[in-house]
């Protein structure tokens, strides 16, 4: 190890331990090492002793660690090493603390608490008004070529000496550093002010009288709060009381509290740990030197002492950090019954702090991170971490209003505004404005929509006086293209169309004058890639640091939104209890409002995060059979496997097993589950394309231990007309035709709306894309999407855009006016072809008795009919397979392009099939009376086994599902008149589950830092209970019908069934 010459203190210091005898080492020795002085360090100079045959007694079988034991006499040998070294440092020739400024023994005292010259001047002037003649200098320097001395002079050469060489004693006689009240082991400092220029640290400037008067220091945190009681010691001050400063602009603009800087170090509970050892260096350092003497950072915060242990300061975000790195060498003695040492060398460097944040990064110059480093190492305890953690609250905005809130309850205030709930609906908060039960984005429409002024406040508690009260006021409708809640709670984005300030919405300072239309801001210059209020003053000013994102919480603390009411009308807003299942991060809710439930949802996911979900839950505990329908009428998803819709599960658990039929945010309907507890999900059934992809109808069936999914088929969409404008000559509607993108465009022009002509879908990266041209209307917004890829199919929401897509019977073919021809094959045999329960299977051609073979019919259309194919698996054992029995594919087309049957294939939503051990010919099943009731087989899709020769290889095959049904009837209707309702089944799966569990609606986002929203109507649940009977007794089940009122429905009411279906 390398010293400077001439920089080096050293005295001895003797600690008499005890006398101990050895039968080993017959002389004393002398231990000299560079390095921490510990027992490892010890015990490898003493190895170095004890190998020596000149030190080693004849006869020794002792090894050098059990004779250095015996030599520290035994018992806890680690306490008596730290003793040595302790004492070794402590008596090292050191510096007293109040020797520092050679000011009288009072200075540091009064330093430290805010006082003295140090702190309560600058340079100045004055009195001789001479520049050049300077007076209350802080640090020596040179002015017109004169060394002059300043005031804090003496700083600079202990810092040269002492600090960096040698050891200074704790100014444990402060009240600010008394160490048994300094149980954190953790100290720092907190200034407010500059005093002194051309240093690069704060804003004083020269000249001094005019730019150094009330300067500041560069701002490193957040100042929350000051707990007068807290400093009492140090201050004198003897009231009680506090300040709160929350509120911080981080960018110096003198809000809330203006710039203010902290810095700290901490050390080790072990005394003669070199954290410890040094930490009046380091007090000196960090205090005196470097941020006094070389920054000129001056004062205290009022309340508060300016410098001392944790326990008495200021509640901040968070501190900068300096640490001792050292250099040591030691000399240890054993005259051969007493030990001693001494510290013969030292050298302290300072340096910014190495340690670890909160989620185990490394974070350097963090007083926090640097006390997580201790603890890690073992130097601290988790009560020592966890007490810095109150005063260093971190660097999350939140964070701070938390320990405000926090502070408050223990005083038994609250913090929170006054709410006129006759006036408003509140609609979303936080801190301590919080709202546990956020509005999703279809509720905040359905309310904003009643209010009469279409007027909403958004309330900020620590902004300035004229941002704590926003009036906004919509100036235009809302239209489905517009996502309203996203702009005023969410968002930042500007908006042509329909977010433009002076013509979509206006703001005001109160709610008569928004009501009145006067005294509008005037914020032409209105920042719409800012929150809201987009940067706005009233005058038209740009003011940073006033917007706020609601979910997940970013920019301003304490705000809240809310809805003007209607005086006239009464908007029924009814909040429900929910079940959160597993950890969400925001909070959802179950409301009704006008008589639709609303539920909204964050949490990472239902199956897509191995065996731990994450959702709300709306459920009830139910027992036995059960029928569970609803309407899921609009979903505001977030992630593409956000999910609403119903669940059956075991229990509350994450890992619950459960069986769910879900739609998802971007792949239709999904029926899976979790067999085993804490498994991963099956998906049992994944419909994509082929179903419901925005709202649904659904049913999940439970009997016994099978699960059974469905969807309730659609009627046909009315679209509109939509009428091809020829982009030139030849330009027809063919089948197969393929159009430019150009001429889509063209023919979208025709229709109206909102068109998007880029290929860009309202969900997602929907991939089965028909050739040609198309035109889709999501509630009743037109886009036009052109595609080219030929073997991509389409999933039934597009139209092409040649076709007139109305929804009446005009566009099906009278009787006789057109003719549709089917190709199918069978497995395994046909058997009968019913087309509006006429048998016309002699029309068939081909082989019926071969699996394979490409079958051929042709028929005359007739409106609202149904095609029956009936068909016979020749194994008699094909229920071993439950996708294995009857199947067929087929593909129709007709001469009317405009007809439903065109195009009809077994990828056909709405296929349903009855299967059986005999042979089935009741011809009103055939022909579809009482479709909905009869046609009730599983069915199965699958494009394996075989596929229909020359047809398209995208057309799947339908499988009667059923177990052992050798008989089976495929039907389907596409008039949009058919007959009944018609479920469709998706798939089925057999779990054991528990005959009592939790049935309900399930909501997430999939995403844990958002909230999706879903919308529900029709919720039912039929509940079969088999009563407890003796064996003679033969009691069939009873069913209940269980609805929950939504709204106000004035009586209570129930449902109940009688064994014979009657109600």
């Amino acid at each position: 190890m390398n010293f400077s010459a001439g920089s080096l203190l050293a005295v001895v210091a003797s600690s008499v331990l005890q006398n101990v005898q050895s039968e080993c080492v017959k002389n004393g020795f002398d231990l000299t090492f560079q390095g921490s002085c510990n027992y490892s360090n010890i015990l490898n100079k003493f190895e170095e002793v004890f190998d020596n045959p000149v030190n080693r007694a004849d006869g020794c079988n002792s090894t050098a660690e059990e004779e250095l034991t015996i030599l520290l006499g035994g018992g806890d040998i680690d306490a008596t090493i730290r003793s040595i070294c302790a004492e070794s440092v402590d008596n090292f020739s050191s510096l007293d603390f109040d020797d520092i400024p050679k000011a009288g023994p009072d200075f540091v005292r009064e330093y430290y608490n805010g006082n003295t010259e140090w702190n309560e001047e600058h340079e100045t002037s004055f009195p001789l008004d001479d520049h050049d003649n300077p007076t209350n200098i802080l640090r020596s320097r040179q002015v017109n070529g004169r060394n002059i001395y300043g005031d804090a002079g003496n700083v600079k050469n202990v810092f040269d000496g002492a600090a960096q060489y040698g050891v200074i004693s704790w100014p444990g006689h402060l009240s600010n550093f008394e160490l048994d009240k300094c149980t954190t082991n953790a100290a720092m400092c907190c200034w407010p002010s500059d005093r002194q220029a051309n240093d690069n640290n704060g804003n004083c400037a020269e000249p001094y009288d005019a730019n150094c008067e009330d300067s500041d220091p560069s701002d490193n945190t957040n100042l929350c709060y000051v707990d007068f009681e807290k400093g009492v010691l140090s201050t004198g001050f003897a009231g009680t009381g506090n300040s709160v400063h929350n509120g911080d602009d981080g960018n110096n603009q003198y809000e809330a509290e203006g710039p203010i800087h902290c810095h700290g170090f901490a050390w080790a509970n072990d005394e003669s740990d070199f954290t410890s050892s040094y930490k009046a260096n380091n007090l000196f350092y960090v205090s005196m030197y470097d941020h006094m003497s070389q920054r000129g950072y001056v004062r205290n915060i009022q309340g508060a002492p300016m410098c001392a242990c944790t326990e008495q300061m200021p509640i901040v975000s968070r501190s900068d950090c300096t640490q001792v790195d050292v250099e040591e060498e030691f000399e240890i003695h054993y005259d051969g019954g007493q030990w001693s040492g001494k510290l013969a060398k030292v050298y302290i460097d300072f340096n910014a702090c190495e340690g670890f944040d909160r989620r185990g990064n490394n974070d350097n110059n963090d007083l926090w991170a640097y006390m997580n480093r201790l603890y890690r190492e073992g130097k601290i305890t988790i009560d020592q971490l966890m007490e810095i953690g109150k005063v260093l609250v971190g660097d999350d905005p939140d964070m701070c209003s938390t320990s405000v809130n926090d502070f408050y309850s223990t005083k038994g205030m609250e913090r929170g505004h006054n709410e006129d709930d006759s006036v408003w609906v509140k609609v979303a908060g936080v801190n301590s404005l919080k709202m546990d039960q956020p509005f999703g984005k279809a509720s905040f429409d359905a309310v904003f929509a009643e209010s009469p002024n279409q007027i909403a406040l958004r309330r900020c508690v620590y902004c300035k006086n004229y941002h704590r009260e926003i009036y906004y006021k919509r100036l235009t409708p809302i239209t489905s293209e517009f996502n309203h809640y996203m702009h005023l709670l969410n968002g930042h984005y500007e908006n042509e169309d329909y977010y433009v300030y002076g013509t979509d919405f206006e703001l005001y300072s109160t709610y008569e004058d928004a009501v009145a239309g006067v005294n509008e801001w005037e914020c032409e210059n209105y920042q719409y890639g800012q929150f809201f209020p987009g940067n706005c003053r009233p005058d038209g000013g740009a003011e940073g640091n006033v917007g706020a994102r609601m979910i997940p919480h970013a920019g301003r603390s304490d705000v809240a939104w809310y809805i003007e009411k209607s005086k006239d009308k009464s908007t029924g807003i009814t909040d429900y209890p929910i079940t959160t299942v597993g950890s969400t991060k925001i909070d959802g809710s179950v409301r009704s409002v006008d008589n639709v439930l609303h539920i909204t949802a964050s949490g990472h996911g239902i199956g897509t995060n191995g065996n731990n979900d994450a959702f709300n839950f709306y459920e009830e505990l139910m027992t036995g059979d059960l029928t569970m329908t609803v309407d899921l009428t609009h979903f505001d998803f977030v992630g593409n496997w956000a999910m609403a819709g119903l669940m059956i599960r075991e229990s509350l658990e994450p890992g619950s097993k459960s069986v769910n039929l879900l739609m998802s945010g971007h792949y239709g309907l999904v029926m899976n589950g979790r067999g085993e507890t804490n498994a991963n999900y099956n998906s049992w059934h994944t419909n994509y394309a082929n179903g419901p992809m925005f709202a649904a109808t659904m049913k999940l069936v439970r009997e016994g231990n099978t699960f059974k999914s469905y969807y309730l088929k659609e009627p046909a969409k009315e679209v509109g007309e939509a009428t091809l404008v020829t982009a030139g000559e030849g330009t027809r509607c063919e089948p197969g035709y393929s159009f430019s993108k150009e001429d889509c465009l063209q023919a979208g022009l025709s229709v109206g709306g909102t068109l998007r002509s880029n290929g860009e879908l309202p969900v997602g990266n929907w991939d089965h894309t028909p050739p040609g041209c198309f035109l889709y209307s999501p509630d009743g917004d037109y886009a036009i999407h052109w595609g080219t890829n030929s073997n991509a199919k389409n999933d039934g929401r597009f139209q092409p855009v040649c076709k007139s897509s109305t929804a009446s019977s005009s566009a099906v073919g009278v009787s006789g006016a057109s003719t549709t021809t089917c190709r199918l094959a069978i497995d395994d045999y046909l058997a009968s072809f019913y087309y509006d329960g006429i048998d016309i299977t002699k029309s068939v051609t081909g082989d019926h008795d071969r699996w394979d073979a490409v079958n051929t019919v042709t028929f005359t259309e007739v409106s609202n009919a149904t095609m029956a194919i009936y068909a016979r698996e020749a194994s008699l054992n094909c229920g071993n397979n439950n996708c294995g029995c009857s199947g067929f594919v087929m593909e129709c087309t007709s001469t009317d392009p405009t007809s439903v049957w065109h195009g009809l294939s077994t990828s056909t939503p709405g296929w349903r099939s009855i299967g059986g051990n005999v042979a089935i010919t009741d011809k009103a099943v055939l022909s579809g009376e009482n479709a909905a009731n009869d046609f009730d087989t599983s069915l199965c899709t699958s494009t394996s086994s075989f596929s229909l020769q020359g047809g398209s290889a995208e057309t799947r095959k339908i499988w009667a599902a059923e177990r052992y049904s050798n008989f089976v009837v495929f039907a389907i209707n596409p008039d949009s008149q058919d007959t009944g309702e018609q479920w469709v089944y998706m798939s089925e799966t057999t779990l054991a589950m528990s005959e009592n569990v939790y049935a309900g609606i399930a909501v997430t986002s999939a995403r844990s830092d958002n909230l999706a929203e879903a919308t529900f109507a029709n919720y039912e649940i039929e509940q079969n209970i088999y009563p407890s009977a003796s064996p003679s007794l033969s009691l069939a089940p009873t069913s209940v019908v269980l609805s929950r009122d939504v709204g106000s429905t004035g009586l209570a009411g129930s449902s109940s069934m009688t064994g014979d279906g009657r109600y």
